[in-house]
């Protein structure tokens, strides 16, 4: 597929180097960086993990559930 795309001069440069290095066309050098960076975890659906910051003596005050948007709602409106 043609498109075009605007990136850093550097970015450029660096493609260049690497096609000519391994003998394949900037589009394909392009498109190969881009699955490596970002392909897998894509169509894997991962994830990071992320640990939420607490304060206090830590953990979630009673009767809060994370999993509940509404009621994290409300509980956030009454305070």
């Amino acid at each position: 597929m043609r498109t075009t795309i605007n990136i850093q001069d550097r970015a450029l440069q660096l493609g260049k180097r690497i096609s000519q290095e391994r003998g394949k066309s900037l589009g394909e050098v392009v498109s190969e960086a881009l699955v490596a960076a970002f392909g897998e975890s894509a169509r894997s659906g991962a994830s990071f993990a992320f640990d939420p910051p607490v304060s206090g003596d830590g953990g979630l005050a009673p009767g809060v559930d994370l999993d509940d948007t509404a009621a994290l709602l409300d509980l956030m409106e009454e305070k």
